[in-house]
């Protein structure tokens, strides 16, 4: 299988259309949650092919294991957002993802949930906790008769307290050890708080991150105290709620790394 740099996810799309039956999908999406979907998918995809990657500049990569591609991982994720929530997401990325995983959080019984996974709820609450924060220093200005909504293009010293550091901490910490695809580097993330034990440059990463993958932005330059600044401008507040899209909150890293045959679970 050879797969185009820029058309990734038609190229895996083509291959599932071609090679899965219309009965065996069903029983995909009857028996089978959305992570272990993902599993058998991409299972289906590496142990029936030599995948050979096309790059920009014209030479090709052999994708030999899986987790080792992001673009292809994300792909697989793509199709299953469109197919099973009837999704037009052209890529399911690491914003379409959070927000997910936020929407979940908000939404879970975590009474129905093992510790490890409780873990995983708990952290993304503690994200919407400093989003919704960001959301609240929206500022407004008028710009030539037009409102303009923005907030500071670094985060004030009240964007996260010292008596909210040990909460961020565990946050940080939970996510790049139990979260499998940040874990496994589908979605950037873990590699910023490894290399650095920079606090203070930790709180800048993951205000960046947030303003990327929570808000619809543009650079803008406002006066202010007759005075330039550099500010981001807020064109939407991207929505966390109601939506449905990839739930991965059901199962642990071990349940993972123990994922049974598709035969398997379809005789249930």
């Amino acid at each position: 299988m050879i797969l185009t740099w820029n058309n990734i996810n038609l190229g895996i799309e083509k291959y599932f259309a071609d090679n899965i039956d219309i009965d065996y999908y069903n029983g995909f999406l009857i028996y089978l949650s959305d992570i272990e979907f993902y599993c058998e998918l991409k299972e289906m995809l590496f142990v029936n092919n030599r995948i050979l990657l096309q790059k920009e500049d014209g030479t090709t990569e052999e994708i030999k294991t899986q987790n080792s591609n992001k673009h292809i991982e994300q792909s697989i994720l793509t199709i299953i957002q469109n197919y099973r929530y009837s999704n037009a997401v052209e890529l399911f990325d690491r914003g379409e993802y959070f927000r997910a995983k936020v929407c979940e959080a908000l939404n879970t019984n975590i009474d129905l949930l093992n510790e490890d996974i409780k873990d995983i709820n708990e952290a993304y609450l503690t994200m919407n906790h400093f989003r919704e924060k960001i959301v609240n220093s929206i500022q407004e200005t008028l710009i030539r008769g037009q409102e303009v909504k923005y907030i500071s293009s670094r985060h004030a010293d009240s964007f996260i307290e010292d008596s909210e550091i040990e909460r961020f901490d565990k946050m940080i910490n939970t996510l790049i050890n139990k979260d499998i695809f940040l874990k496994n580097g589908v979605y950037d993330f873990s590699r910023s708080f490894i290399r650095t034990q920079d606090k203070s440059k930790h709180i800048t990463t993951f205000y960046n991150i947030i303003k990327e993958c929570f808000f619809n932005t543009a650079r803008r330059s406002i006066n202010r105290t007759n005075q330039r600044c550099n500010v981001v401008e807020i064109l939407e507040v991207l929505e966390v709620e109601n939506q449905q899209m990839f739930q991965n909150n059901s199962m642990s890293e071990e349940q993972f790394n123990s994922l049974q045959d598709i035969s398997e679970i379809l005789t249930l």
